[in-house]
């Protein structure tokens, strides 16, 4: 086994022989044990629940076993959203990577599914195949609040790089197109500005 990833959540371990990542959800020694078995029995179950759900909508990887604090899933090779910018530059059609991204989210949310760490960094480019896949559901929920989908994407949005906001949001929101939800996002964008 080899650690591909260390997060304040969880250690990605891929296990060479099989293409396969472990993922071990780590304890944390300032909260009660019993407490602290019961969150990540609980976080393991719903990662395991969310990809399950999407795999018949979107690519995600395949899951093959779980424990109480692990998931074993298939490996899938790529680099982030956000490294995938920065290394095409200016030869990428922002546009259209900003279309299949909002894509990607808009079939997550339109299953009731909350990511819960919507960032640059959790959404992946695989060359293989060309496509971008969403990973790291460990804070995800299920939810039909318009609230939550709009946090999600409030959280997406900060993490995109300036230089390529607006020209990605643009596009982003026209290929969304859940105005209940855009218009939640004003609301939450607005409370994010006066804290």
């Amino acid at each position: 086994m080899k650690l591909l990833n260390q997060g304040a959540e969880a250690q990605i371990f891929l296990l060479e022989e099989e293409e396969k990542i472990l993922k071990k959800r780590l304890q944390k020694s300032y909260r009660h044990p019993l407490l602290d078995a019961k969150i990540i029995k609980k976080r393991t179950q719903m990662e395991f629940t969310l990809l399950k759900k999407l795999q018949s909508t979107l690519f995600v990887p395949k899951l093959y076993s779980k424990s109480l604090s692990e998931i074993t899933m298939e490996y899938i090779p790529g680099v982030s959203l956000k490294e995938y910018l920065l290394l095409q530059e200016k030869q990428l059609d922002i546009r259209e990577i900003a279309a299949k991204v909002s894509q990607i989210i808009k079939t997550t949310h339109d299953q009731n599914i909350i990511h819960g760490d919507l960032t640059c960094m959790n959404i992946l480019y695989h060359s293989s195949s060309k496509k971008f896949i969403m990973i790291d559901f460990g804070l995800g929920c299920i939810s039909r609040k318009e609230e939550d989908k709009a946090v999600d994407l409030y959280v997406f949005k900060k993490s995109l790089d300036p230089l390529i906001l607006n020209e990605f949001w643009d596009e982003f929101i026209r290929n969304y197109s859940d105005e209940k939800v855009l218009n939640r996002l004003l609301i939450v964008e607005n409370r994010g500005r006066k804290m």
